[in-house]
């Protein structure tokens, strides 16, 4: 398990029990099985096709006797809705931890033609020196004919040129994918990168190394350790978090965002547009960013907001404001009962409002969705639904995805009937 991750870990289990009212209905509509079915969607919620099915990860299970841990190497699943109600399960592909990756994690993403693509946090023929082993991690794609799923791997990752990603890839308008990982890079800090797939002559695609993260590791104030996927503008810009760097606070730093400039040449120069202090600034942006309209970026921490429920805060959801120079203001400071601990990326709608997730807090300290609407000058957030005492799902680390009817899609990382997770529905 790299570091970050598990700092990450550690800091989610420290939940508070508060009560709030929330406002949606949730339906639980698969509850993973656990053990060779799978479990735990890491940071993964699902994407939807054009005839309403959902796709997604899971980072364990899958059948025994693969090269993975006890847990399995994960696997790809697919859920269609069933005319006589309810949802039925199909597993796409059971990764075997080897040359064609291992643990997947993040949102998988859809092409026109209702291919799939996603990464593994390990797998691969590269070595990694890490207590992980078992490759640094590949990026894949699964390609949908009429005689089913072909599974290949488009890239697999090394220490010179990134190492374990921890999120999903996106693509620009041209189709080329972009993305993180947590680790490789520069040979002194190994603090992650951000990379470029281009799809060339033949098939075959092509990594670009666009920036190598240096964190405090030279004394200066870059991020490190990107543990989100990132957003490409218009401009062909790309945004993106860091869990650490910035400052010396918070050990290895407190995190930042930045963004890499494209220079009309095929090349990058980035700026840290905001760093963490800590405190009631924010802590540790595990979630990536989203833009608006406007500009204006918007992201989450997991601590900070200063309430005291932890070290830093229970987490906050933050804008940059692009007219005065991405000033950082906090529009919401999670409190325990309001939601504790935000890991998910935000949703943003068309009347800008913005959704997402928190790991922890509510009313049975399982988590909530939530919602932020701006009126009045001001930020008013929404409880959408506070997970229960399991069975309907607990700890959401996944981004919500529309309906199309007013409602989401999501999923947890544990409860359901297995206690394995779960994929759910949320109706106004």
């Amino acid at each position: 398990m790299p570091r970050r991750r598990f700092r990450v870990m550690l800091v989610l289990f420290a939940l508070l029990v508060a009560t709030s009212a929330f406002g949606q209905t949730e339906t639980v509509l698969y509850s993973f099985p656990g053990g060779d079915g799978g479990s735990d969607p890491y940071q993964s919620g699902v994407v939807r096709d054009e005839a309403g099915n959902l796709y997604g990860v899971l980072s364990q299970g899958g059948p025994s006797g693969t090269s993975c841990s006890g847990d399995g190497c994960g696997l790809v699943y697919e859920l269609s809705p069933n005319p006589g109600g309810g949802w039925d399960e199909t597993v796409l592909y059971n990764f075997k931890g080897l040359h064609d990756g291992g643990s997947p994690v993040g949102n998988l993403i859809i092409d026109a033609k209702g291919d799939l693509y996603g990464v593994t946090e390990q797998g691969g023929n590269s070595v990694c020196s890490s207590v992980l082993g078992a490759g640094c991690g590949v990026v894949f794609r699964l390609v949908h004919s009429k005689k089913g799923w072909k599974y290949s791997v488009i890239h697999e990752f090394g220490n010179d040129g990134g190492a374990y990603p921890n999120a999903g890839a996106v693509f620009d308008p041209a189709g080329n994918l972009y993305g993180t990982t947590q680790f490789g890079g520069d040979f002194f800090c190994g603090c992650g990168i951000v990379y470029q797939l281009k799809l060339g002559a033949g098939g075959k695609w092509t990594e670009n190394t666009l920036y190598n993260f240096l964190g405090i590791s030279r004394g200066g104030s870059d991020v490190s350790f990107p543990g989100s996927d990132v957003f490409v503008d218009a401009n062909g810009n790309i945004f993106g978090t860091g869990t650490g760097g910035g400052d010396a606070n918070c050990n290895d730093g407190c995190g930042g965002v930045y963004e890499l400039v494209a220079q009309g040449d095929g090349t990058y120069q980035e700026r840290v547009l905001h760093v963490f202090i800590g405190g009631r600034d924010g802590a540790v942006p595990f979630g990536g960013v989203l833009l608006d309209s406007q500009g204006n970026v918007y992201g989450t921490t997991v601590e900070g907001g200063g309430n005291a429920c932890q070290r830093f805060g229970c987490g906050t959801v933050f804008e940059l404001n692009k007219s005065e120079g991405y000033k950082s203001k906090i529009i919401l400071r999670f409190t325990g009962e309001n939601g504790l601990n935000p890991v998910a990326d935000l949703y943003l709608d068309s009347a800008n409002n913005l959704y997402s997730t928190t790991a922890g807090g509510g009313t049975f300290d399982n988590g909530i969705a939530f919602g932020l609407g701006f009126s009045a000058h001001k930020w008013t957030e929404t409880g959408l639904y506070s997970f229960g005492n399991g069975a309907d799902g607990a700890s959401s680390w996944a981004s919500l995805t529309p309906d199309g009817n007013g409602g989401f899609f999501g999923t947890t990382r544990g409860g359901g009937t297995n206690g394995a997770g779960t994929v759910f529905q949320l109706l106004p």
